[in-house]
């Protein structure tokens, strides 16, 4: 008879948290493959609750690029929405208009800040929307053909109140920093896609290109919300993605992603060295919102999004983002 192997204890520890952790950082990824191939597309129905006129673009933009702003509202503006608004400095208004003007784009509305900064360009325009559905809109995005109509299918359901779709980078040049990029954006839209699918749970609503019911935000209190963001006391002009987020959760909002393959938007990344840039202010706008989410939030512990909580805020702590 052979003899019984004797296991260290400290072994069978060892064995145990090896498979704990293994499981807890893996189950995700077999759960998020399945998700993601079975989720089906909302549907563009005969006869929507809302068409392309009940929506207004707004589109915030630096005009460091007028070619790919261009680009931008000559493909929104093919949706034929209710209204297009670009919101610039007060000293580009003029040249704006005057380029809108050469290509036929006169109807679309040029607003004017003091100084660029994204929530006051957003806030400037919001006020003058007169739609159910808004839209805000990167000047670097770029739609495909008849891409609003399936955004809107969203809002089919009375519950969701603000939503977005796939995302890919412009495989413009094929570089290692182009590469980098796309590999980047085609990962967290997986990612977004399979937990959205799973409870309606989403770290962030892309500010890429993200649809919104008006009556969420024209209101004098998301004002002042969106105005007072602060992070650790100071003020904040960035992570205006990630404000907008927790306002529509913590009013009891839901958020959906359109996962239609023909709805997948084009954008662009730094093609050098300064996607490394790029990718730590993503990395910092990352740990920012998640982590004032767990400070001044209750939703994201809640049932109703467990798998969130899985994924996004425990999982954080598993793959964090160095870059």
């Amino acid at each position: 008879m052979s003899a019984a192997v004797n296991v260290p204890r400290i072994g069978v520890i060892a064995l145990a948290a090896f498979i704990a952790v293994f499981s807890a950082r893996y189950i995700r990824t077999i759960v998020s493959i399945g998700t993601f191939y079975f989720y089906k597309p909302k549907p563009v129905l005969e006869n929507p609750k809302y068409t392309v006129k009940d929506a207004s673009i707004i589109i915030p933009t630096t005009f460091k690029k007028p070619g790919e702003l261009l680009e931008c509202v000559e493909r929104i503006s093919n949706e034929a929405p209710g209204a297009i608004y670009i919101v610039t400095a007060d000293q580009n208004v003029s040249i704006v208009q005057q380029m809108l003007q050469e290509t036929n784009l006169g109807d679309v509305r040029v607003l004017g800040v003091e100084h660029l900064n994204k929530r006051a360009q957003l806030l400037k325009a919001l006020r003058e929307v007169e739609t159910s559905i808004v839209v805000f809109a990167d000047d670097d995005v770029f739609w495909p053909a008849d891409y609003l109509p399936r955004l809107l299918a969203i809002f089919e359901d009375d519950k969701v109140g603000a939503g977005g779709t796939r995302q890919r980078v412009r495989r413009d040049k094929a570089d290692m920093w182009n590469f980098l990029g796309i590999a980047y954006l085609e990962r967290r839209v997986w990612n977004n896609i399979s937990t959205n699918a799973i409870d309606g749970s989403i770290s962030t609503l892309s500010g890429r290109t993200a649809a919104y019911r008006t009556k969420i935000l024209q209101t004098p209190k998301f004002f002042t919300h969106f105005n007072g963001d602060t992070w650790r006391g100071k003020p904040l002009n960035s992570d205006d993605d990630k404000c907008l987020t927790r306002w529509v959760y913590s009013n009891g909002w839901n958020i959906c992603i359109q996962s239609d393959p023909e709805s997948v938007l084009e954008t662009t990344v730094e093609g050098d060295s300064k996607y490394l840039d790029q990718c730590m202010r993503w990395a910092r706008a990352h740990w920012r919102g998640n982590f004032t989410v767990m400070e001044q939030e209750s939703y994201w512990c809640s049932v109703k999004f467990f798998w969130g909580l899985y994924i996004i805020y425990f999982g954080q702590f598993q793959t964090p983002a160095i870059l």
